[in-house]
């Protein structure tokens, strides 16, 4: 498709989901909610006023905050697909839904616009076209943005560029999305930390690549552990937990600034995902590779938050589980350095040294020890936050069930794996 008809394929599309979006407002009313009253305006239209459910609104908003991406995805690519047509209808309702419906949930129908809250100024069908030309002018000028980034891409140090100026923004919109609700803590972070995702999904669109999330994992428990811990008053295990979360993300990172080229190279992983999932791939990309691994290191980070925020006194046992979680860090480095050794040498089809002698992925048993170090050491410090370790138990379910297979399933198609594998052991570096 061409893209003076890609662009025309948008223009129609968004205002035939603008009609169709009439209907989807016609029929919730009286049926979601109750119309309490309407008047006339000056044009000639029914403006009503209508009363929408707490869980209607609540609803809407969730189911828009996940669906707006994968339709922001769609908008930006240049092919268009019959999978589009849903998602502009959901996410028009959705959009105009929105407006509001975390307030008071009071509301006016209108036609083409779905529901927009009484304290909008919106009265007439050509504002709603107006808003939607909006929106398509913002499609246009980020795709014009996507073509000044490719320019970028191909070279290292503006990429880097790019992806701390990515993550900046993400900080600063996670805490403003923080700041700005009234919810549980735990709640509000996980919100927030949503939102912040969202933006970097935005951008790895933009970039048209999904390793611009690669850093989100070892970048998010520091900043976060970090936000809380201004302004509190910490305790020595705090101080100690800080430390090591810390020393594990510092890590993390320069190992991923290491082995980052620029931005026109993507994890082999997420390439095979596209190849395999095509039109879908969007929805992939956002849930697979985006929020699954951001629910799982949020579930991993909440233990440490927790001791921060309501300064948790350690004992010994808690001391001793941070000290494995040192320990994993280091595990862990040492096997990506020796890696990244074997790599620039290749003395042989496996790596056969070191942790590697007798295990496939130590670098993973780190991780996986990592954070079960630092939600066992809160623990046993608050042992009615027993709950806490649901997301260590999580994150080794991610790599037991994701990881480890996409490793190994690449592996096998080497010759001699089968062998490889007899003589090794998946985690643990012990001679089998």
């Amino acid at each position: 498709m061409s893209k003076k008809k890609s662009y025309l394929f948008v223009l129609l599309l968004g205002l035939l989901t603008a009609t169709i979006c009439l209907a989807i407002a016609d029929g919730m009313i009286g049926v979601e909610g109750s119309i309490q009253n309407y008047e006339i305006n000056e044009n000639g239209e029914y403006m009503y006023t209508l009363h929408v459910n707490d869980s209607t609104g609540r609803i809407i908003f969730w189911t828009g905050l996940l669906l707006l991406p994968v339709l922001f995805a769609r908008c930006v690519s240049a092919a268009h697909t019959w999978i589009d047509l849903p998602l502009y209808v959901i996410a028009w309702y959705i959009l105009s839904a929105v407006f509001g419906s975390h307030a008071n949930h009071r509301y006016l129908a209108h036609p083409g616009r779905g529901f927009i809250s009484i304290g909008e100024e919106w009265t007439s069908f050509s504002t709603a076209i107006f808003l939607w030309l909006v929106q398509f002018l913002l499609i246009l000028a980020v795709k014009g943005m996507t073509k000044g980034i490719r320019k970028l891409n191909r070279n290292r140090s503006a990429s880097f560029v790019i992806v701390t100026l990515i993550y900046i923004l993400a900080a600063a919109v996670g805490i403003f999305v923080y700041r700005n609700l009234s919810l549980p803590w735990w709640l509000s972070l996980l919100v927030a930390d949503t939102a912040a995702t969202v933006v970097t999904f935005v951008f790895s669109q933009i970039c048209e690549n999904a390793s611009v999330y690669d850093p989100y994992w070892s970048v998010q428990p520091p900043f976060i552990l970090a936000a809380f811990a201004v302004g509190q008053n910490l305790t020595v295990f705090g101080i100690f937990l800080l430390i090591v979360v810390f020393f594990w993300g510092i890590r993390l990172t320069v190992n991923w600034a290491y082995t980052f080229g620029d931005l026109t190279h993507q994890d082999w992983r997420y390439t095979m995902l596209k190849e395999k999932t095509g039109v879908f791939y969007p929805l992939i990309n956002f849930v697979g590779i985006h929020m699954v691994p951001t629910l799982v290191v949020y579930g991993c980070v909440l233990p440490g938050v927790y001791a921060i925020r309501n300064a948790v006194q350690g004992n010994i046992a808690g001391v001793l589980f941070l000290c494995l979680s040192v320990c994993a860090v280091i595990l862990q480095g040492t096997a990506d350095s020796q890696m990244h050794r074997f790599r620039q040498d290749r003395t042989g089809i496996f790596i056969r040294v070191g942790l590697w002698k007798y295990s496939r992925h130590p670098n993973y048993l780190g991780e996986i020890l990592m954070w079960w170090g630092i939600a066992l050491a809160v623990i046993c410090a608050a042992p009615e936050m027993w709950y806490l370790a649901a997301g260590a138990a999580a994150n080794t379910v991610l790599f037991f069930a994701v990881s480890i297979p996409l490793a190994d399933g690449r592996q096998s198609k080497k010759e001699g794996f089968t062998e490889y594998k007899k003589q090794t052991r998946m985690l643990l570096p012990i001679r089998k």
